[in-house]
């Protein structure tokens, strides 16, 4: 019960925190809109064109920049129903595409499959493009939290994903991830990297962790 309170808070939190990404984007050449199933047109004209419309989009972001524009999707697939007061048993997609001659091209994919224990959930509003290092590429950063069952550390994750020697088509993953503690008497908060965390460029990686303190500072996990 405890848990479900806890993963209820969270999602309410992170759904009404005044977002980073709702401040004016400050690059005119980058433009950034939220489609959600409510804004039944533009929903249905990315289904018809890219989509599928069996798959229920919780968020698709349209990044339109210089370099082309680009679709991300976010969908929660839920295998079953919560059990005893759990949440319920899903699964977390996101997929980076490009338009390219009336098709697209794959950029970047992510997965996270929950069960009866781990339940994974987008944080929304921090899930942004932006072009912190100016050099005229979109960089995408996706953040999530893996709530679970038990006393083990729960991770805020912060994905980014930014091109190689602006090459626009290759994007590559980078990832910091801050540990909260749930119980365990030697846990403290801690913060992990990647191996390719040391490659990015500072102000890429100063725009990720603007967002894991900013999670933190709201209390939006704990």
């Amino acid at each position: 019960m405890k848990m479900k309170y806890i993963l209820c808070t969270l999602l309410l939190a992170a759904w009404l925190a005044p977002a980073i990404s709702a401040l004016p984007e400050p690059k005119e050449w980058l433009k950034v809109e939220r489609i959600y199933k409510k804004d039944a047109e533009k929903y249905r004209e990315f289904v018809e064109n890219y989509g599928d419309a069996k798959t229920n989009y919780t968020m698709i972001v349209h990044a339109d920049s210089s370099w082309g524009s680009y679709y991300w999707t976010f969908v929660k697939e839920e295998k079953q129903p919560g059990l005893h007061d759990q949440p319920s048993v899903h699964n977390l997609y996101a997929d980076i595409v490009l338009e390219d001659h009336g098709g697209t091209i794959p950029i970047a994919s992510f997965k996270d499959f929950g069960n009866e224990v781990y339940w994974p959930e987008f944080l929304y509003p921090y899930c942004i493009v932006d072009d912190a290092d100016h050099d005229g590429t979109p960089e995408f950063y996706l953040t999530y939290f893996g709530a679970s069952d038990g006393l083990d550390a729960k991770p805020l994750k912060v994905i980014v994903y930014s091109t190689e020697h602006r090459i626009h088509a290759k994007y590559i993953k980078n990832k910091v991830s801050a540990y909260y503690p749930a119980g365990n008497e030697d846990d403290r908060y801690h913060l992990e990297y990647d191996a390719n965390w040391k490659k990015l460029p500072k102000p890429i990686a100063d725009r990720a962790m603007e967002l894991v303190r900013e999670v933190k500072r709201k209390g939006l996990v704990e």
